[in-house]
Parts: C-alpha cells; structure tokens; sequence
C-alpha cells in the first residue's frame, strides 16, 4: 500500500520545437517529461487527422482529430494556429487518458512549420 501512496505523478510532456513542412516530414523537438526520448519519430498525418505520435524512446501518445484555431498574428508570416486534441492512448509516459494536447504552431509562406507557443500533453 505505501508504493501506491508514494507513486509520484508523472510529468507532462512539453516540447518546444517543430521541424519540416507540410510537404515533407514533421518531427516534434526539444522534448522533456514523459519518455520521450527528447523528440518523436516522423509525425505523419497526427497533426492534421489525429493519431499515434511516436517518440523517440519507442513509447507513443494518441490523439484524436485536433481542433484548429486560426489565430491573426504579426509574428506569423503565414496562418497561425492553436492546436487542441484530445489524449486518447498514451503508452510509456504515464500520461493520464483522456488528456489533452495543445499549443500553437505557423505555418510560414514558405510552407515550414515554426512553434510559436509549446506543445504541451498533460
């Protein structure tokens, strides 16, 4: 009964960089909480469609289909969005199901990715 007492919750993950483009591969970077290994593995379609984010570590987190908030502003050279899911499968992390995942991302003119606020998983 005292391990159950003393387990310590775990820590969200947050990461604070996004490389790639919409027409290549999109990674998330500089990665800490969780077991991430510091970063993911190719993303796929998980920020459009939802899905498997597969971290470096091997471990994954699932998301549903985000939501996406076109926010206006002058530090986005392009359409910048607030990205907001719903954590549906975590395994490895001890991320707490359902959770959430939310941040903000620019999609520049030229069609790379920047962060603007950090993805946080919780």
């Amino acid at each position: 009964m005292s391990g159950v007492a003393s387990a310590k919750a775990a820590k969200p993950i947050q990461c604070k960089g996004i490389t790639g483009s919409v027409t290549g591969t999109i990674t998330l970077t500089q990665c800490t909480g969780g077991n991430t290994g510091g970063s993911s593995t190719a993303l796929g379609t998980a920020l459009q469609n939802g899905g498997t984010i597969t971290w470096a570590s091997g471990s994954t987190t699932t998301v549903s289909v985000p939501t996406l908030k076109v926010i206006h502003s002058p530090s986005c050279s392009g359409s910048e969005s607030a990205v907001t899911a719903t954590v549906t499968n975590d395994t490895g992390d001890g991320i707490k199901v359902p959770g959430k995942f939310t941040g903000t991302i620019c999609l520049q003119l030229s069609g790379t990715l920047n962060m603007v606020k950090t993805i946080k998983i919780t």
